[in-house]
């Protein structure tokens, strides 16, 4: 691993040129991706209901 470090630091020109076309393609990708401005997302929606026999057992649980 060392030596990968120090070769990348004799070779500075050649590392950031590497680097500025991974930056370079980075953007080029991101620009070309199809984007929605509104996309169809399904958003789920669930509801859950807990039957009781009377609203007064449920003011009970509240008290202290």
């Amino acid at each position: 691993m060392n030596g990968l470090i120090d070769s990348a630091l004799a070779r500075t020109r050649t590392v950031m040129t590497i680097m500025l076309m991974m930056v370079v393609s980075g953007i080029i990708s991101y620009v070309a991706i199809p984007k929605e401005a509104d996309p169809d997302i399904p958003i789920p929606v669930f509801y859950i209901s807990i039957p009781s026999e009377s609203a007064g057992s449920a003011s009970g649980l509240f008290r202290k």
